[in-house]
């Protein structure tokens, strides 16, 4: 019998998002069912009673090894966190992964907690060759050059003022992306590292109220010129919607067949925060598919596309309540709007 390939994953977050969780392990557990997948789950806020029931469920898949790893100096990531927005300092526990897991592992697949759906086999990005660079992303932010190809960010864009900004926004997008570890390892990269890059962005940019760095930007800056991004030729992206592993819902892309890797990102509402269901169309079947789908998605054709992270949210235990939350809110939205 051949050996099954080995898939590591990680996400971190705090309490508030530990059992959406859920529905991404059902997806893992069911699109890499070939796979044998270490599952790590870093945190520092998640209660315990949650942290059990995340391991239990993820545990019945044959499949899936559930690990916890949790971080007790999370002076760090507070720090990372203070130009950051509204992001919590969980968002931010990958930039020291290396320091907490195993000296044998080469990679590993960072996803955001909650709002990634792995939706298919996931090869030819989780195995992608690093070529020598410290991680294999998705662009987020790009420039164009004098021929107008759209070009990724290097190192000397960081002496450009517009530029460095723009980095900061985020270069890359940190919903998905495979971390080198042996990378991450040989640089020995600490705080101190990240520390130095935020004193000297503070030195460029001393008005705070222009330092936000999001939940990647930071890190973008830390590793720009350093990063592989899937579906670049060199340092030019010749199809800017090109996204199969890291598909944000922010532009009216062809969604047909989905991404595989889903992420639920920059649309008006989270899956599990707002969902037109069936439910909801049958409470305001007066009014037409189309007006209530509007006033619920960005473009109309993230009905189907959010329906993707309830298909796996159906298969977990806390479907039931998730169900009646969203219901619940969605009504409000449609009778405040109409």
């Amino acid at each position: 019998m051949s050996k099954m390939k080995r898939i590591n994953i990680m996400t971190s977050c705090d309490n508030n998002l530990a059992l959406y969780i859920l529905p991404q392990i059902a997806s893992i557990g069911e699109s890499l069912s070939g796979c044998e997948v270490y599952f790590y789950l870093f945190h520092n806020r998640i209660k315990q009673e949650n942290i059990s029931f995340i391991k239990n469920y993820a545990e019945a898949f044959a499949n899936i090894k559930f690990h916890e790893i949790f971080i007790e100096n999370t002076a760090p990531y507070e720090e990372f966190a203070k130009h950051g927005g509204n992001f919590p300092y969980e968002a931010y526990l990958y930039f020291l992964c290396h320091e907490h897991l195993p000296e044998s592992m080469d990679r590993i697949l960072y996803i955001d907690a909650a709002d990634i759906i792995i939706n298919g086999n996931i090869d030819e990005y989780y195995f992608a060759d690093f070529e020598g660079k410290a991680m294999v992303a998705t662009h987020n932010r790009l420039k164009t050059d004098q021929f107008f190809n759209h070009t990724v960010f290097e190192k000397e864009d960081m002496l450009n003022l517009v530029n460095l900004k723009s980095i900061l926004r985020g270069a890359m997008n940190s919903g998905s992306f495979v971390i080198n570890l042996e990378n991450f390892r040989e640089r020995n990269l600490t705080e101190n590292n990240y520390y130095s890059i935020l004193h000297l962005i503070r030195e460029i940019i001393p008005n705070t109220e222009e330092l936000y760095y999001g939940d990647q930007g930071l890190f973008s800056v830390a590793f720009v010129g350093e990063v592989k991004y899937f579906g670049a030729e060199g340092s030019v992206i010749k199809n800017t919607l090109f996204k199969p592993y890291n598909c944000v819902a922010s532009f009216s892309e062809n969604l047909l067949p989905p991404p595989i890797i889903c992420h639920f990102a920059a649309a008006k509402y989270k899956p599990w925060e707002a969902r037109v269901s069936p439910d909801i169309l049958e409470r305001f079947k007066d009014y037409s598919v189309e007006n209530i789908i509007n006033h619920i998605y960005r473009i109309p054709e993230h009905f189907n596309y959010f329906e993707i992270w309830w298909k796996y949210c159906e298969k977990t235990p806390i479907y039931e309540d998730a169900h009646i939350k969203v219901n619940e809110f969605t009504k409000k939205i449609i009778q405040d709007s109409i």
